[in-house]
């Protein structure tokens, strides 16, 4: 498969991190400051080149005070001011400093139960919808960051997928099924998210998969 041997051979990291980043539990490790963090992420990363995200994350790392929402709400001005100036989407930024704020007014009892939720409303997260600046698309890509074995919808993988007539779950599960025949290693759906999302970014794929082997 072009597409695995690509990535494997390239980025690595990108099977590693897909590879302990699906958990059998999903949600159970996750902190408030984790959940806000890759919320961030996913905030920042829909409609913008992942790149751009990745070459001011570790600015905006700090600059959020490492994601942790109390910290964050003691000073929201200033973070917003200073967040501002690496990416300066004010609806992103405010979306992040809201959802901290509702992080921070919760309980331990209120966040173990919405963690709950979140599960229970799997495989379609549509809890997830409420949060800021998350949508029908997005909500899968959060839901993917936590833990669960799910693919995001993004133009890349979508694009492939509708070349197939399918859609990026189907596909996706349908390649995991067949990725031990295909490469002589098992890949779950998150890992063929992450295969194919980096070779369609960097142009070796582009729509046919089945052509090549991809």
């Amino acid at each position: 498969m072009k597409a695995e041997a690509f990535v494997r051979e390239n980025y690595p990291k990108d099977l590693e991190w897909s590879k302990h980043q699906v958990s059998v539990e999903p949600l159970k490790e996750i902190d408030k400051t984790t959940f806000l963090r890759e919320y961030a992420y996913v905030v920042y990363c829909s409609g913008f080149r992942q790149s751009v995200v990745e070459k001011h994350w570790p600015d905006l790392y700090q600059t959020y005070h490492e994601f942790n929402p109390a910290l964050i709400s003691q000073s929201r001005e200033q973070t917003k001011e200073s967040a501002l100036k690496y990416i300066g989407n004010q609806r992103k930024v405010e979306s992040v400093l809201n959802t901290a704020e509702q992080l921070k007014d919760m309980t331990w009892g209120t966040w173990i139960n919405y963690k709950q939720q979140i599960k229970d409303s799997a495989p379609g997260f549509d809890i997830l919808e409420e949060l800021p600046f998350i949508g029908p698309k997005t909500k899968f890509h959060l839901a993917r960051n936590m833990g669960f074995n799910v693919a995001k919808p993004d133009r890349h993988l979508e694009r492939i997928a509708v070349a197939h007539n399918m859609t990026t779950e189907s596909m996706c599960k349908y390649l995991s099924g067949k990725s031990e025949e295909l490469t002589g290693r098992h890949y779950d759906i998150h890992t063929v998210d992450s295969i194919f999302w980096r070779a369609a970014e960097k142009n070796i794929i582009e729509g046919h998969w089945m052509d090549d082997h991809a």
